[in-house]
């Protein structure tokens, strides 16, 4: 199984060309993801939650899937 890991790095308070809105700076598998919002969301972590207002880019035939799913009646 592998192991996720969170890097942190220092905000540099001298950077002036740093924009008061936060713009995505890193590109990320989905399936690498998984994992780590999966063990967030099982063991209920409160810094999920300081994102879940984030909107994310994701591709036009994603959306149009997760759209399509999130319609579907759960089958009994």
């Amino acid at each position: 199984m592998a192991t996720c890991h969170l890097r942190l790095y220092p905000h540099d308070e001298g950077d002036a060309t740093q924009t008061i809105e936060q713009e995505a700076t890193v590109s990320i598998r989905l399936g690498d993801l998984f994992p780590v919002l999966r063990q967030a969301l099982k063991a209920n972590y409160v810094w999920l939650k300081d994102f879940q207002d984030d909107e994310i880019r994701v591709t036009q035939d994603f959306y149009d899937v997760v759209r399509a799913f999130g319609s579907l009646r759960p089958s009994a």
